[in-house]
């Protein structure tokens, strides 16, 4: 194709109407999904400056092709059309057509079905502009007045500071693109659920205990997470970015992408090495690259969304712009909560539970967008679904939630973080984002329809096969540019299965509200050397009806997604050649990464447990035993023991293998066990691995110089670990084969702690870290209570944090002005002691408890007194009393009936009549003057009367 530039500018207005014409005329444009009534100047009235026309193009070349031309290029609106200004004459010979523009192209959905209305102040716009300071000139040469709420690079959000008119904004040169986003940002998980055995977390951890995100920083975008929590103590990293709002929601998402676990066993995250920071979403723009940079940001964790949006928004295109302009931080978002949501919007409006991720954001091509499954690997139908609003697929990955994507997205930045902490060890450098993806991808388990699909995209996440893919260098790097191809080589063994290859590059940032977003196209090919077969990727049916959206997933040539997957079941080939080609690339050369791997047949690996893992795996629920296996056509014969394999217990002997999980219970036992799965022709054996709850430690005695912690017995422990929070992370205080210890507090002045049980150098579950100086625990004696016992007498009862060290226990009652033994119990055994005192007499009682300890010393609880009725009707105290303290009133059982309490003056005049709500009542006495009086308390039969004086 030959092209002329013309070096004059000018371009008459009658010359100008008479070739427009002409080429409405002559030339239509092609038919495509595009609504060319939107932008077509002679189809819509809309209001336009003519000294600033733009045009629209069909040019089958590239976008860079004409911006080399001389030809400025507003936007793309398909491959082959384009909206374009400063054309002249000879420009003409280059396109297949050409017509005038309106200014709508800029407008997105929602403000292009109010065109000529006006934009409220209340509303947030995005927009994407040629440049800053030509904006800013044209704002005010159009007495625009605005303030700008977040940008980056060309993607601001501006509010407008008073109402304006559309068309007044669209004739704004500067600015190419104008949408009304969602500034409805909110949360998507209440609450955090923790289980890693479904996405192999736990293998990972106990192969590969190394990985724990050190290192690395990941940033949390959303409110502030609890930056003074024990879980992230000496990882957080101050900014100015961190918002003054703190969230329950972002503290669980921190805990699960890097808390240190010092709360809890369940509050250790994934990375727990990793240092953290956290970011505002209200913008829902990325951060600056600067900031990203400065603080060492190589994973952004977004756990949020707005109202379902199908476009190619600003803010996706931002997050495109932000993954290539920072190539090694990789952004994660979780696809929405809004799964049972029907889009009445975009392509998919109209069908029902599809294509409803929360944000625009999420359209990007250059993130990950995640989706959920549950504890068996079931997608969750109330989690938002894809494709994207062009029929990419959409969410590219799943993980384990049962309350919400955020979760899910949570856990794939924690696993995130332990690939890039292990490529930086080996490498000496950080592995780009679209390597990341390409792993995390092509090593993710099939789950939901069989292939690639629009509910759980390529499967769910793994992280073990992740690492071990990264770890063992299968994968590729190159670059490749249009018409170009590059190949690579791999060699499976004869007993390969499950071939999978997968590509994956960061495509350039598309232009806002295209019809497509994929800029950069790559194609993939798996050929056998050997056969010479071509396999070429999978790829889903787009057609915007539920019955194609649906169907599997073909092999054929993929032209809108920048992830490319081919997989063979059963490789006939031992040698394999991958090809890479550009069919059609801007500009220069297009970076990309391929996975690659396979299974082997027959073979069998237990995954949960692991040599470090606990059943139940949370210590309360049934736990699942999980394996994956190749072997096909068989069962399996499951058992376990709790004698280092000398005896075994069936558990279920025809076990599913192609199920991969089977739910059990384990037994009420505290120790080490095993597991074994027999098959016809081999047993595979867990490694020993710990049955235990979580231990119930206490407080036994707070005194002033020392303290006792407790806890229950284990059969099969052979210590105790104490531990406390120290600079970051648990600490061991004291290691014991006991249940009880007392601890000087000038040697151990920290206040939180907690017990792990060990088993044979295997660790139980612990209990939660606690602050002793907040369990309420005096010095021995936790509380000392009396109470009336109707007409029998008074109840006492006294509970000990512990009876280590305590010779005798009694309660004492005062008598003569000193306190008398009323009951002792020599030697307790247990902590709660309990008496009754029938000769409690009419009126006050006071009692105490005293604890002797074996040393001879003792302790005594607080005093208490108790008023008792065995005789009178009623109690009157104080009395004196004094008018503006009231008249207090303890009354006997009447068996429900209404009480009454009369006052009379010293003339025998009726002064109140008052009704007794309960057994202790008051009575308001500051209408009276001082003085004597007389009263009277009726209660059926009953009757009391006396004197009172009011001082």
């Amino acid at each position: 194709m030959i092209f002329y530039k013309s070096s004059v500018r000018v371009w008459p207005s009658l010359v100008a109407l008479i070739f427009i014409t002409l080429a409405l005329t002559s030339v239509a444009l092609s038919q495509s999904e595009i609504d060319w009534s939107r932008y077509e100047f002679s189809k819509t009235k809309s209001y336009e400056d003519p000294s600033s026309a733009a045009y629209i193009v069909k040019f089958l070349g590239k976008k860079a092709e004409l911006n080399e031309l001389g030809i400025k290029v507003l936007k793309k609106l398909d491959r082959s059309h384009f909206i374009v200004s400063q054309l002249s004459i000879e420009d003409t010979a280059i396109f297949g057509s050409v017509a005038r523009a309106n200014n709508l192209w800029k407008l997105g959905d929602k403000l292009y079905k109010r065109q000529g209305g006006t934009i409220f102040s209340s509303e947030r716009l995005t927009i994407t502009i040629t440049e800053e300071m030509a904006f800013i000139k044209d704002m005010q040469q159009a007495d625009i007045n605005f303030s700008v709420f977040k940008k980056y690079k060309d993607v601001w959000k501006i509010n407008l500071l008073e109402d304006v008119n559309v068309n007044k904004i669209l004739l704004t040169p500067s600015i190419l693109s104008i949408n009304l986003t969602s500034n409805n940002v909110k949360e998507e998980t209440p609450l955090r659920d923790f289980n890693y055995n479904v996405n192999q977390i736990n293998l990972l951890r106990h192969e590969e205990s190394q990985l724990n995100g050190a290192g690395q920083v990941v940033s949390l975008m959303e409110k502030s997470y609890d930056v003074q929590d024990i879980d992230f103590k000496g990882r957080h990293i101050e900014s100015d970015l961190r918002p003054s709002e703190i969230s329950e929601h972002s503290t669980e998402m921190a805990t699960i992408v890097a808390g240190a676990g010092n709360s809890s066993f369940q509050g250790q995250g994934i990375a727990w090495g990793a240092n953290l920071t956290s970011s505002d979403f209200s913008g829902t723009l990325p951060d600056n690259d600067s900031d990203y940079t400065d603080l060492g940001v190589s994973v952004q964790n977004h756990s949020y969304g707005t109202i379902p949006e199908n476009f190619y928004g600003p803010e996706a295109r931002a997050y495109d712009l932000s993954a290539n302009s920072n190539p090694e931080l990789l952004h994660v978002f979780s696809a929405g909560n809004n799964g049972l949501f029907t889009n009445e919007n975009g392509t998919y409006s109209g069908i029902k539970e599809t294509a409803n991720l929360t944000g625009n954001f999420k359209m990007a091509k250059n993130i990950l967008t995640v989706g959920g499954v549950d504890t068996v690997t079931i997608i969750v139908k109330d989690l938002s679904k894809g494709p994207a609003y062009d029929g990419r697929v959409k969410p590219e990955l799943v993980a384990y939630s049962l309350t919400g994507s955020s979760s899910s997205a949570a856990i794939v930045s924690g696993i995130a973080l332990l690939l890039q902490q292990g490529y930086r060890e080996n490498h000496e450098v950080m592995p780009e984002s679209a390597l990341l993806k390409a792993v995390l991808i092509n090593s993710a388990d099939d789950v939901g329809p069989h292939g690639i699909d629009f509910l759980s995209g390529y499967g769910n996440v793994n992280a073990y096969r992740a690492w071990k893919t990264l770890s063992d260098g299968r994968f590729f790097s190159g670059h490749v540019g249009e018409n170009e191809k590059v190949s690579f080589s791999i060699s499976v063994p004869e007993n390969a299965v499950n071939l999978k290859v997968s590509l994956v590059w960061n495509d350039p940032a598309a232009d806002v509200n295209a019809a497509t977003a994929l800029v950069n196209d790559l194609d993939l090919q798996l050929i056998g050397v050997s056969s010479h077969y071509i396999y070429l990727p999978w790829v889903l049916s787009s057609a915007p009806n539920i019955d194609s959206l649906t169907l599997p997933a073909k092999r054929k040539v993929d032209r809108l997604n920048n992830v490319e997957q081919v997989s063979i079941a059963n490789p006939e080939d031992r040698n394999y050649r991958i090809e890479v080609s550009g069919f059609s690339v801007e500009s220069g050369e297009q970076p990309f990464f391929l996975a690659y791997e396979w299974d082997i047949i027959n073979t069998f690996k237990w995954t949960f447990p692991s040599g470090s893992d606990n059943m139940p795996q949370d210590g309360e629920f049934q736990s699942f035993f999980r394996w994956q296996s190749t072997i096909t056509n068989e069962t399996g014969h499951l058992q376990y023991s709790i004698d280092q394999g000398v005896n075994w217990i069936t558990i279920d002997d025809n076990v599913d293998l192609y199920r991969n999980h089977y739910s059990w219970k384990p037994p009420n036992y505290s120790g080490i066990a095993r597991a074994r799965m027999i098959t016809s022709d081999n047993i595979f054996e867990t490694d020993d691995f710990v049955i235990s709850r979580p231990l119930a430690a206490d407080v036994g005695f707070n005194c002033v110089d020392s303290l006792l912690l407790t806890w229950p017995k284990l059969d099969n422990a052979t210590k105790y670990i104490v531990s406390s929070p120290g600079e970051k992370y648990l600490e061991t205080v004291i290691e014991s084969s006991d249940t009880v210890i007392v601890m000087n507090k000038l040697q151990f002045p920290q206040s939180d702690f907690t017990v792990t049980p060990v088993f044979d150098k295997k660790s139980g579950l612990r209990n939660l870290t606690f602050d002793y100086t907040l369990r309420g625990s005096g010095c021995y004696i936790m509380n000392f209570f009396t109470n009336l016992n109707s007409d029998i007498g008074v109840d006492l009862s006294l509970a000990l944090g512990t009876t280590y060290q305590v010779g005798s226990v009694s309660f004492e009652k005062l008598a003569n002005d000193r306190f008398v033994t009323l009951y002792k119990v020599d030697d307790p055994k247990t902590s709660e002691v309990f008496h009754t005192d029938t000769t409690a007499q009419d009126g006050l009682n006071v009692y105490r408890a005293n604890v002797e300890f074996i040393s001879g010393s003792n302790i005594y609880s607080r005093i208490d007194t108790v008023r008792f009725l065995k005789t009178t009707t009623a109690v009157l105290f104080p009395n004196p009393a004094e008018r503006f303290n009231g008249l207090n009133i303890l009354l006997k059982d009447f068996n429900g009936k209404d009480a009454f309490f009369h006052l009379f003056n010293s003339n025998g005049e009726l002064l109140l009549v008052k009704k007794l709500e309960s057994e202790r009542d008051q009575v308001l006495l500051n209408s009276y003057r001082k003085g004597l009086y007389f009263y009277e308390i009726v209660s059926g039969n009953n009757r009391q009367t006396g004197r009172l004086m009011i001082k």
